[in-house]
Parts: structure tokens; C-alpha cells; sequence
């Protein structure tokens, strides 16, 4: 039988930015069997979109039924569906929960198109297997390819991405929910394993312990680290 592809409906909900329209389906609970409310995509605020059919009109510009439609073909998601509902609904939403700094969202949109799409994006999501991952790790590395590789630092940037893409999927009913099919899921269970050059751990101080160590700098350094604390200022040689 074939697979219903839904339009979904547009509702209008209240942000902290104002109202807003978002896309969504309405779905059965197979346990209550109450009706439930799928994934809301973002389509922008009401200020902009002052009617439905404005709202609908950057719906169907955003081609966002389809990324409503990627979950209901059970396991025939392709990896680029799940990456651009990520980049979507997450990188690029102003309703995310914890948004990413603008150049975090840079980046990490970059190394998605530009090396993930490239070797997985026609790839059923569910059928990438953390062998493959694991191998694709080595031979896009410097130990391969020398010069022209990637550090190991790099590739392990790719690899939480991957485990971030594939979070959103699963909680998002994208991909089933069983954590075999995350092949970057943690390497005691059989996820892709990746070599990093960093041997940074992370010392974690008490309050009495932070204290103590301002308390003992003089004035300016005190100042400076304070400074550093609060606004998340990072080192930087350009």
C-alpha cells in the first residue's frame, strides 16, 4: 500500500518573538490512541505572513511539506532528508530550544554540505553502518591522504555533528528510534570509532576552588577573567 503524503496545516502559536505560523500533521498514538501533533515546522511570524495563504505561500517556497512528509516512509529516509530537517528545524529555527552561536551554525552547515552530503547524502539513513563511518573516518584523514587529509581534530567535529543529525532524527520520528540505527552512536555499543590528536580533559572546579584561584590574581587578571567568564571571549591570533 502506498504511503499517504500529507500536506499538514498551518497553526498560528505563541513564541517569546511574537506569533508565529508553523506546518504540522496530526498523527494517532498507536499506545492511546489519542490524536497527537507531529513535529512543528517553523514558517515564519505572523507580522511577516499576516495571512494563511501568505503562510502557505512560504510554506510551499521552503518546499516544507516535504520535510514534513521525510518520517512516514519508515527506513527510506536518505541521509540528506534527516541532514536538511536538522539544519532546518535546528540549525537554522529561531524556536530552538538552545541556539547555536551564528558561527557554530556556519560551520557546522559547511562541513554538512560540503563533506557529509557528499559521501552519504543518497544513503538510506538507517542502512549507514558504523563500520562505513569508521573507514570513511581513515580515508578522508591526513594519516591517508597526508597533507590533503583532514586532522583527526576535524573528523571528530564531523563525527558529533553526525551524532547530533541523527538525535534530531530519532526524536524526531524521522529514523525508528532503536540506537542500532545511529552509526555514531557511542563506541562501548558499536558506534563508529574516531582517532583524535586532543588529549584536553576538561578540570572541573568547585566554587570555593574558583575563588580561591581570582582571590590570589591581582586586580587587572582578576578583571580579565571575570571579563572572559561572562561573555565567552575566546583566544584568537587574527
Amino acid at each position: 500500500m502506498a504511503t499517504r503524503f500529507k500536506e499538514g496545516s498551518l497553526k498560528k502559536v505563541r513564541r517569546k518573538e511574537g506569533k508565529a505560523w508553523v506546518l504540522r500533521v496530526i498523527g494517532i498514538n498507536p499506545v492511546t490512541g489519542k490524536k497527537v501533533e507531529r513535529t512543528p515546522i517553523f514558517v515564519g511570524y505572523v507580522k511577516d505572513f499576516p495571512t494563511k495563504s501568505s503562510a502557505k505561500e512560504e510554506a510551499t517556497r521552503r518546499n516544507l511539506t516535504a520535510q514534513l512528509n521525510v518520517g512516514h516512509i519508515c527506513g527510506k529516509a536518505k541521509f540528506r532528508e534527516i541532514a536538511e530537517h536538522y539544519i532546518a528545524n535546528e540549525l537554522l529555527s529561531p524556536m530552538v530550544v538552545k541556539p547555536k552561536s551564528h558561527n557554530t551554525v556556519h560551520c557546522y552547515v559547511g562541513n554538512i554540505r560540503r563533506h557529509l552530503f557528499d559521501r552519504w547524502g543518497n544513503c538510506l539513513a538507517e542502512e549507514i553502518e558504523p563500520f562505513e563511518v569508521e573507514q570513511w573516518f581513515f580515508e578522508i584523514s591526513r594519516d591517508a591522504k597526508g597533507k590533503d587529509g583532514l586532522s583527526w581534530d576535524t573528523i571528530s567535529k564531523l563525527r558529533n555533528i553526525l551524532l547530533q543529525i541523527y538525535s534530531h532524527a530519532q526524536r524526531n520520528k524521522l529514523i525508528a528510534p532503536d540506537l542500532k540505527y545511529n552509526p555514531v552512536r557511542p563506541s562501548e555499543l558499536g558506534g563508529a570509532r574516531c582517532k583524535c590528536d586532543s588529549d584536553y580533559e576538561a578540570v572541573i572546579l568547585t566554587p570555593p576552588e574558583t575563588f580561591a584561584i581570582l582571590n590570589s590574581l591581582p586586580l587587572m587578571q582578576q578583571t580579565m577573567v571575570v571579563l572572559d567568564a561572562v561573555t565567552g571571549l575566546r583566544y584568537s591570533v587574527g
